[in-house]
């Protein structure tokens, strides 16, 4: 009898024990997931680190931006360089600049100062045995370029710009033109009336700084309608 009284209680004990713990199984479950997926993050970290390691050691080429300028003597223009690895990832770089063709200097930034003369040349960067260059025109003189239209959203073809003989352009068939190769200064500039007198002139005063591009655009009045004439046989 003393027995199976013990037995009856050895059996309520165990039954109590798992009403009271029944996550325990569930919880060391869960426990191992969480330490297996630590491991596992761990792991791609050390192989990130160690794999990838310095995405520029493996440079394949760079890119110097603009690729190609015209500046203005005495003036200062800014260079960048962006680097691509031989998995074609861009990278950044600090590269080593210089100048060539004795135009100007240029700083650890990129940024280069041109000298006080015309010339031509390049602007460098290097980093290692990689390398790329930009072409640099270095110039005392500007342009004046722009787009002429008339009061019927027309834009005229073949129309004479100008500020004497000696600078002019006429303009394309979507109305634009380009006078090149100005000394800095100040101009007046003019649009023509055309072959037939059909626009009034305008004018404008523009400004060229050394090396400088200056737009200036022109709206003209459109005032005779040409004529036609028609020749009969008789």
């Amino acid at each position: 009898m003393g027995n199976y009284r013990t037995k009856i209680q050895s059996s309520k004990l165990k039954a109590q024990n798992k009403s009271q713990h029944p996550n325990i199984k569930f919880s060391t479950f869960k426990f191992w997931i969480w330490s297996l997926f630590g491991i596992l993050i761990l792991g791609f970290g050390i192989f990130a680190i160690g794999g990838c390691g310095d995405l520029a050691a493996d440079l394949s080429s760079l890119i110097v931006s603009p690729a190609s300028s015209t500046v203005g003597i005495n003036t200062t223009k800014a260079f960048t360089v962006v680097g691509r690895n031989t998995s074609g990832y861009l990278v950044e770089v600090t590269p080593t600049w210089s100048v060539t063709g004795g135009i100007g200097t240029i700083n650890s930034s990129g940024m280069f100062s041109a000298g006080t003369s015309n010339g031509s040349g390049e602007v460098v960067a290097t980093y290692g045995t990689v390398t790329d260059a930009s072409s640099v025109t270095v110039t005392g003189n500007g342009w004046i370029k722009g787009r002429v239209t008339d009061n019927t959203s027309a834009r005229p073809n073949n129309l004479k710009v100008y500020i004497d003989s000696t600078y002019f352009d006429f303009t394309n068939s979507t109305g634009d033109y380009s006078i090149s190769n100005l000394p800095a200064g100040t101009y007046e500039v003019w649009t023509d009336t055309g072959a037939q007198g059909q626009y009034r002139p305008a004018s404008a005063e523009v400004t060229v700084g050394s090396g400088e591009t200056v737009t200036q655009n022109f709206s003209i009045e459109y005032y005779i309608t040409p004529t036609t004439t028609t020749t009969l046989d008789i």
